[in-house]
């Protein structure tokens, strides 16, 4: 499955679950401007931030399944420890 898509989707689905971008940034370790250009599809992060992001979010299969349209933003991420 192609993931170019993937970090507007993600950072849509996360600010749509309640997490603002300075959240998301403090959490996956970066800049909040990482996270704005990752969100216009503009930057593409390193490993450690995709990974951070994605765990946020549930996993790979919350990834899967929002690339597939299947998981709508209201849906509940996994909690992070």
């Amino acid at each position: 499955m192609h993931y170019a898509n993937l970090w507007p989707l993600l950072i849509q689905h996360l600010r749509a679950l309640g997490f603002s971008q300075d959240d998301l940034a403090r959490r996956a370790g970066v800049d909040q401007s990482t996270i704005s250009r990752m969100a216009m599809g503009r930057a593409e992060p390193r490993f450690s931030v995709g990974q951070a992001l994605i765990q946020l979010a549930g996993g790979q299969e919350a990834c899967d399944q929002l690339l597939a349209g299947k998981l709508a933003a209201n849906d509940q991420a996994r909690e992070v420890a």
